[in-house]
């Protein structure tokens, strides 16, 4: 996003844009920032499934774990709640990388020296960011879900 954005920019795209009275915001930057949004839990819930035929066939397949136990230890030690705790952290981490890397992208300058270094800020504080949210995150929902066992 950030080198596109960013070359659209040196190239004075975005400024024949703006000429032509096209909203750039939202002409280039929604739709961008929503794409990350709808794509990054799809993404996840793939990853997921992969991740959990990968380790079917390596228990079942490799180490000749019987189906069955791996189902039943499966359905023992992962609950609905993980999925979708993981799921919304995707979506959090999308806008997070979607709103970065756009800004860095949108307000590139310098020539090709310039993407260069926007696409690189973008991705190492996009990176650095997630792993913050993903701290704060991770309590905030311990939290909840400790508030709401209490309750319940």
């Amino acid at each position: 996003m950030a080198a596109r954005l960013g070359t659209m920019r040196v190239n004075e795209q975005i400024d024949a844009l703006d000429v032509m009275g096209v909203n750039t915001k939202q002409y280039l930057i929604a739709p961008r920032i929503i794409a990350a949004l709808i794509c990054m839990p799809m993404l996840t819930a793939i990853f997921d499934f992969v991740a959990m035929m990968g380790c079917y066939f390596l228990c079942v397949h490799l180490v000749e774990l019987d189906p069955a136990v791996f189902w039943q230890r499966i359905s023992e030690s992962v609950e609905m709640r993980h999925i979708n705790e993981g799921l919304f952290k995707s979506v959090v981490f999308g806008l997070v990388f979607g709103v970065i890397c756009t800004f860095r992208g949108f307000f590139t300058s310098g020539g090709a020296k310039g993407v260069g270094e926007a696409t690189n800020r973008g991705v190492v504080l996009s990176m650095v960011l997630i792993i913050v949210f993903d701290y704060f995150l991770s309590n905030i929902i311990r939290i909840f879900n400790l508030f709401f066992g209490v309750l319940s």
